[in-house]
């Protein structure tokens, strides 16, 4: 999804069949673990998904030393996204929702994050305070290469 404002598209086929891409364990009939985790996403997208003067990378955005990210004010929120997304050309991958999730975040207000959710299908419109109780602070950027 975020791919595609770039104009590149890779189906969710191509990434879960990604050697990056973690299958997990299963225990008791249920999987764990199952997904990507932040560096390798980034470099699956690079392999899936290259952007011509950009180069995706997974990173975490929250300062080392936050010991707690959800006690900063909307404000800083919108501030962070915003710088993210003016790295990202306009659009970054979030991993949200306890780390088992990724959106795509494409725009930011004063009070507002627009996102779109792969498990949604859709582009929706979310508060701040929402977005903030869901960012885990990892973020895929397609980061304009040097």
């Amino acid at each position: 999804m975020a791919a595609a404002t770039h104009r590149r598209r890779v189906p969710q086929e191509r990434l879960t069949a990604h050697p990056e891409f973690n299958q997990g364990m299963e225990l008791n009939g249920k999987v764990f673990g199952r997904g990507y985790e932040t560096v390798p996403l980034g470099r699956a997208l690079e392999s899936l998904a290259p952007v011509r003067g950009r180069r995706w990378r997974g990173m975490m955005v929250f300062p080392p030393d936050m010991r707690n990210p959800r006690a900063q004010s909307t404000t800083w929120y919108r501030d962070l996204v915003s710088g993210v997304l003016d790295r990202g050309g306009g659009v970054f991958i979030a991993r949200t929702d306890g780390g088992n999730h990724w959106i795509v975040v494409d725009a930011v207000s004063d009070t507002h994050v627009q996102i779109r959710d792969p498990a949604r299908q859709q582009s929706q419109v979310i508060t701040l305070e929402d977005f903030r109780n869901r960012f885990m602070g990892d973020v895929v950027v397609p980061e304009a290469s040097q």
